[in-house]
Parts: C-alpha cells; structure tokens; sequence
C-alpha cells in the first residue's frame, strides 16, 4: 500500500477512528495491527518472515546484552545479532546480484542454473527496519538505551506502518519513549498531520511525478539525446529525487502526528547547503546520522593515529557502504564513492584552503556563500548522475559527452543549426514547462518560510505561517492544492526510495 494510493487515503481515517475511540491504553494495539494490516497489503509472505526475523533477533538480543556483565560474551552477542539482522538484508537485496556475479566469474554450470533460478525478490521497507534493528542493539551495548521489555510495544517501534516503507530510520531513544506513554492526540496535532499530509501529496505527486517522465525519458536512451538534455535531465531528476522522497517524509511525519507521534525530521532544504558535509547534515538526516554514529565514528576512532589520513579513509568506506546499502548497482557504489571522494578531499584540503584563504584576503568566507552554494549543488547533482543511470557506462557518456561537445553544441546554437528550447522541451509544451517551474519555485519559497519559522529546522514542520493566514486564504490554498492532487492523482507513481 502507497501513502498516494486510495487504499490509504481510506485506511488512514478508518485507523484514526479506531484510534480516538477505543480507550487511550489500547491505542498502541490499533497502531500495531493497522501496521501488520498494512504491510499486508504487499501479498508477499516472506516479508512477513523477515519482519519478524529481524524484529525477534534485536528485540531477544537486545534484553540479552542488557543482562550480562561486561565482557567478551557480550560482545559476541552483539555481532551476532549485527549479524542476524544484516542476514536477513542480504538474503532479500544482495544474494540474487551475488548469485550472478559468482556465476559469471566461476562459470561453473550448477552456479550458473542456480542463479538464473533464484527470483528477484521484493524488499519494501527491509533495509530500513534492519538499520533500526541493528541500531537498537548497539545503542543497549553501549548502554545509550534499556532495553523494551514488552515485545509488543518494540514491534511496533520496528513496524510504525507511516514509516516502515522509506523512514525515517528512528532510533530507539526518540520513538520507544513515545510508544511508552499513553497515546494522545488533540486538535493542533489533527491540524498539523492533515498539513503535512496535503504537502506531501502535493510534492510527490504534483512536483516529482511531473518531473519524472521528462527524466526517464532522456536516462531511457542516453545515446538519443544531445547534451543539453543530459544536463537538464540531471538537474530535473536533483529536483525529482528531493520532492519525491522529502513528499514520502511529509506524508510520514503527517500521518503519526495525526496519533500524536513525532517522527524524526528527514530534510533541511539541503540543496541550501555550502559544502558536501552540511547537505549530508540536511539530506537523509536519519540515515546519514546513522553512518556517522555507527559506521564513521567507529572507523574514525579505530584510524585516529593516521589523524587526517584516517578520517580520509573512513569517509571514503563509510561512503562506499552507503553506496552499496542502495543495493549491488555500479551506479549507487560510484555515487557513494563521488560522495566519499568530495568529504576526504575536502578533510585533506583543509589547511591548504584556509592559507588561500588568508592569502587571498578572504576574512570572512560566508560573503561567497552564493558561489558554495552553486559548487555543492553541481557535485551533488554529478553524482546523482550516476545514481540515476541504468548502467555506469551509460552515466560516464554523459559526463564524457558534456565535457567533449558542450562547445560544439554550443557553436551549432550560435550558427542557429539547433534550438535550446527544442532540446529542452523535447516536444513538451511551454506552458508545461512553465508551470512545472512556478511549482518547483512555489515550493522551495513556501519551505524556505518554513525555516523562516523555525519548522524546518526545529523537530517537526509546523505551517505556523499558514496557520496564521485568514480562513479564506488557507481555504484557497488548500483548494489549489486539492484541485492539482485531482488532477494528478490517477497518474501516480511509486516512490523512488520505495526500492530501497
């Protein structure tokens, strides 16, 4: 079941209803069902199987670290559950892609017809909930977090249905205490979930999913396009990618604030960002809070006698990691590698920035924040390249095709034997184009009033601003904003980080 499909939009109240009127100590039990009720809906058991798995595994080995002395057994157990959980990751996203790839390389016959009959198996939501599991159990390691003792309240931490699809990936500290009290909800709540809701809706399936044919149609067939296309095609999938995912999060953080529940933020305007480090501070927040807490830190610490050099080779495994956490594609393992290269060269450049800056007379580098800005977003969007590609070779051509005839192309424009708008537009409307951009603009200006207002940078978004508008205004925007989902909504797609 999709946060933009019809079931939910009728699954959703239907739960809320059960949840305002069965008494205030049962409402975690309706949260749980509605949660095993909707991952249901996919009609695959065997996601029920590792559900299960990966939630016995931490919550049993979670209580059972809790109760030994510190010692070399309880290390033990903690990588055996670490283990388990990423057993259970690799079995449903990895074990097909290893399969071919031993298969190609040994030959062996048996190899080769095992792999061409294991399926390609559906894995909605695994690498999220297995993050949280693992989590869960080294935060009780290091005795950052008590163990849950009731097995029915750590479910439903594992399997909140609003974020078991796509996240956030919550950690046990923020959401168990939550789950632990009674479960209240009151008017502002209802106001701020139905807002959030709307906003989602609107980015997803208004913003990304308008933007999205343009985009799969160039990174369909690279070699049928000139090189402005690639470029706009890269740009347009930086912007699908943010709405799509950050319209999921909204949908998310709407739907438990409807029950009272907090989620973690996932997005900071991240495009707003003046280095690679402070977007990876906006963008993912939770997953990228995650690799720092629980992959580079401890590599970091492992490294520190190596000092700069250390921590270089910590961003750059950590980066790799993440690469391969998308799944076992060339292109996410060069996108996470770009990212790790940009964060090492810029832990190893430091000193020798700084001297030209002084040399330069630059006191005070925030008045080039513009220029960072323009740089950061560039990098970012080359290495989406590569995320978006069917093939890494197909993503080197457009690189290698940008940089070899962008100023043939660009003398073809002069001479008047090509026309941006053509390339552009590639037979699309003006009009089309035109409102997909004051769309993209309405948005960006409506969260950047957010952070104005302190919702976008504080826990959870608030709408303060739209709150604070007369009736009539909010009533038009929010009838815009019906009008547009309407008008889209049969047109939906899935969500992009649904296959992760």
């Amino acid at each position: 079941m999709l946060l933009t499909s019809r079931a939910f939009l009728l699954f959703l109240p239907i739960v809320l209803g059960l949840f305002l009127v069965v008494p205030a100590r049962m409402r975690w039990l309706v949260l749980l069902t509605a949660s095993v009720v909707f991952y249901g809906f996919w009609h695959t058991p065997y996601l029920f199987l590792a559900l299960g798995i990966v939630t016995c595994v931490s919550f049993w080995v979670g209580k059972h670290i809790a109760s030994l002395p510190q010692s070399r057994r309880r290390f033990c157990w903690l990588w055996v559950g670490i283990f388990a959980d990423l057993a259970v990751l690799i079995w449903l996203r990895y074990l097909p892609a290893l399969a071919r790839l031993l298969s190609d390389l040994f030959r062996y016959p048996g190899l080769q017809r095992l792999a061409a009959a294991m399926p390609v198996l559906v894995s909605v939501g695994v690498s999220f909930y297995v993050f949280q599991g693992i989590s869960y159990i080294i935060d009780i390691y290091w005795d950052r977090e008590s163990p849950e003792p009731n097995i029915g309240r750590f479910s439903l931490y594992m399997m909140f249905f609003p974020k078991l699809l796509q996240g956030p990936i919550e950690r046990a500290g923020h959401l168990l205490p939550q789950l632990r009290q009674t479960l209240q909800t009151n008017r502002e709540c209802l106001t701020i979930g139905m807002h959030l809701l709307v906003w989602g809706f609107l980015k997803k399936v208004v913003v990304a999913d308008t933007i999205a044919g343009y985009v799969d149609s160039i990174f369909g067939d690279v070699h049928a396009y000139p090189v402005l296309s690639h470029l706009a095609a890269t740009y347009a999938y930086a912007i699908q990618v943010y709405f799509d995912f950050s319209g999921y999060t909204d949908m998310a953080l709407g739907a438990a604030r409807l029950f009272g529940l907090r989620l973690t933020q996932n997005f900071n305007q991240p495009y707003a960002s003046a280095s690679i480090g402070e977007f990876w501070r906006r963008w993912h927040i939770s997953f990228s809070r995650w690799i720092l807490d629980y992959i580079f830190t401890p590599l970091q610490m492992q490294w520190r006698e190596w000092r700069v050099w250390g921590t270089s080779a910590a961003l750059l495994v950590t980066f790799f990691l993440s690469g391969l956490w998308h799944g076992p594609s060339g292109g996410f393992i060069v996108w996470g590698l770009l990212h790790g290269t940009y964060l090492a060269g810029s832990a190893l450049s430091a000193r020798v920035r700084s001297r030209i800056r002084v040399r330069l007379g630059i006191s005070n580098p925030t008045k080039h924040t513009l220029w960072r800005i323009f740089l950061t977003f560039n990098l970012v969007c080359l290495a989406s390249m590569f995320f978006r590609a069917a093939r890494v070779k197909d993503g080197i051509f457009m690189l290698a095709n940008g940089i070899t005839t962008l100023p043939a192309y660009l003398w073809e424009v002069h001479l008047g034997q090509r026309s941006i708008v053509g390339d552009l537009l590639l037979g699309r409307s003006g009009a089309e184009f035109a409102s997909a951009c004051l769309l993209i603009g309405f948005v960006f200006v409506v969260e950047w009033l957010e952070r104005r207002q302190g919702g976008l940078a504080g826990r959870s978004s608030e709408f303060r601003w739209l709150r604070n508008l007369p009736f009539w205004a909010q009533g038009a925007i929010y009838g815009c904003a019906f009008y547009l989902v309407t008008l889209r909504g049969a047109a939906a797609k899935s969500f992009i980080y649904l296959q992760f």
